[in-house]
Order: C-alpha cells, then structure tokens, then sequence
C-alpha cells in the first residue's frame, strides 16, 4: 500500500517539469490525482503513463490566470470524489529577468504576477473550506530561492515568489486548529521549462548571473517530488508554515 492510498490530490501544472513529476510520484503512492493544466496533448501523455501502472490520473484543462477554471477545477474534484486531501500548486512561469525599470509590458508582469501568486492563493481560496469542513488537507506551494532573495530573477517573478512564501506562512497560521498544514519548498536551479526565452531583460540576466557562481549543480525535478511526497505524508505531520529550500547548498553561502 502507498503512503498516499485513498487521497485526493489535484496538481497544477501536470504537462510538464516539477508538477509532472509530483503526479507521477503520487499516484505511484496510491492518490488519485487531479492534474490542472493547459496542454491537452501532454495530459493524454501522462494519463497513458500512469494508467499502464495502475495510477489514477484525471486531466482537467484549464489555465491558472482564469478564475472560473480554478473554481470549476475545484468545485468537480469535490462533486466527483467528495474531498480534497492535497493542493500542490507547482504552476511557475519565468519574467525574462527584466529589472522593474525595463518592465514596460504591463500585460506580462501581470501575467507573471497572476501565474506564480494570484492563481495559486485563488487555489488555496477554493480548496480550504472544503478542508476545514473535512478538518484535515495539506497544502505544497512551489516557490523558489527567488522568493528568499533578490538576486535570481526579475522583479516580478521576485515579488510574487516572496508574496508565495508569504501567503503560505499566514495559510499555515491561520488554519493550524483545523488540522491543515501548509508548507512552501523553494527550488534552487531545477531543469524545467521556467526559463528565460530569448526576449529576455539581457542587463537584468547578465546582473543575476552573478549570483549563479556558487551553483553546484542543476537539479533534478523527481527530487522535488521525493520532498514533495513526504511533506503531504503522515510523516511530516508536525510540519507546516515551514520554507523549504532546496539546492544543493546554492544559498548556504
């Protein structure tokens, strides 16, 4: 039997990288998962995957910048299984390092701000009365060293990751008498597809890169997952309102 047996978890960001790698750990682990994401093709992908190993995986497409979609995402996962046990928003999207002053596209920093913050806290919105009526449910929010510090990405990536770590301490607080934990893991550098594309802020990349010199290494999504796994499990019970970090001793310097 898994650690997760009987659990209901939905995933954000499913198609690809992190979120992917979640989904395939937790339905290894017995849950059935949720996965929420805009990309059909890949959902049929990861479906195939899970399913020829005895999984459970539901695709729901939908995009984290609509609200209706969060609702709806929600409010089917409890009419078809009656609870929600585990929210892990892993959606992330990369601002191209632009530094505030070079960030005149107001439509982009808003998209950066909706993906990696507002979608996520809308999320946790829908999920946790249903928790607090169920008094149980676990919450992971994916933020990343670029919460910590103010030297790893763009501003608006900065900011919303910041507001992520935040909003998950205030989560923790608020509803630790009702038996619902929530933690936020900050990944160093990962290999994904949250990159900087070629229309980046190449002044903004060129000054972040100094921070890179103490980076041992890339690191690998499924580890991610490991950790994602055991904090959602019984295991980590007494753990919640924490910040995780993880890599590979990137920010002990």
């Amino acid at each position: 039997m898994g650690t997760l047996e009987g659990k209901v978890a939905i995933v954000t960001g499913t198609t690809s990288g992190m979120g992917r790698e979640i989904a395939l750990r937790f339905a290894k682990e017995g849950a059935t998962v949720i996965g929420f994401a805009r990309r059909e093709d890949r959902h049929a992908q990861l479906k195939e995957e899970i399913e020829t190993t005895g999984g459970v995986y539901i695709p729901f497409i939908g995009d984290i910048c609509i609200i209706q979609d969060i609702k709806t995402a929600v409010a089917k996962t409890l009419e078809d299984h009656g609870k929600i046990d585990i929210l892990v928003n892993g959606i992330g999207l990369n601002d191209d390092m632009y530094a505030l002053g070079n960030l005149v596209d107001d439509e982009w920093f808003d998209k950066v701000m909706n993906v990696n913050l507002m979608g996520p806290m809308r999320f946790m919105r829908e999920v946790l009365p249903g928790m607090v009526d169920e008094m149980e449910g676990v919450i992971i929010n994916i933020s990343s060293v670029g919460g910590l510090f103010g030297c790893r990405a763009g501003a608006a990536y900065t900011a919303a990751k910041h507001g992520l770590i935040g909003a998950t301490k205030n989560t923790a607080y608020m509803y630790a008498n009702d038996d619902i934990r929530c933690n936020v893991i900050c990944p160093g550098a990962y290999a994904t597809e949250c990159v900087p594309s070629p229309h980046m802020d190449q002044w903004g990349f060129d000054r972040c890169s100094e921070s890179t010199s103490s980076m041992i290494r890339m690191g690998d999504p499924v580890n991610i997952a490991n950790l994602v796994n055991f904090l959602v499990s019984d295991e980590a019970v007494d753990i919640s309102g924490a910040v995780i970090t993880s890599d590979a001793a990137w920010t002990a310097l």
